[in-house]
């Protein structure tokens, strides 16, 4: 008995090891790990920026995100756009206004089976100023990915 209930638990730990993670982040850490993993390792990284296109991300947004109007799409759209972009193991940076759309585009990325989620919560205005330092800030709509 106490062998099968080491196997179970052995077995409930790998899953939850190997489950997704929503990694929300300081403004610091949210470049940092950009830096590092798009910029310097080319890891597998897909950048989307929920803001809108027109207004939001056109006049600034970090070079190297897409954009995806998320206040204008649904969760079904939203899914095609991401899995016709980006494998289940690519790390997944969002970025939006103020916080409320990256936990919820996130929390659907969790449930659709992606790993690796990378948030900030406080918006691409609080940490434009920041990002300048380390990133490149582009402006229009020529790279938005849509």
């Amino acid at each position: 008995m106490k062998r099968i209930s080491l196997i179970v638990l052995l077995l409930l730990s790998i899953f939850v090891l190997s489950s997704c993670q929503i990694k929300t982040t300081s403004k610091e850490e949210y470049v940092k790990l950009y830096y590092d993993y798009h910029v310097q390792s080319k890891k597998s990284t897909g950048a989307i920026d929920l803001r809108d296109l027109n207004t939001d991300f056109a006049s600034g947004h970090i070079k190297g995100f897409v954009n995806y109007n998320y206040q204008k799409g649904n969760k079904e759209e939203f899914i095609y756009y991401v899995s016709s972009m980006y494998n289940k193991n690519t790390y997944i940076f969002l970025i939006d206004n103020n916080g409320e759309s990256v936990v919820e585009a996130s929390n659907i990325l969790k449930e659709e089976g992606y790993k690796h989620i990378i948030i900030y919560q406080e918006g691409y205005s609080a940490l434009e100023d920041y990002a300048k330092e380390y990133l490149q800030i582009v402006t229009g709509t020529d790279d938005c990915g849509c």
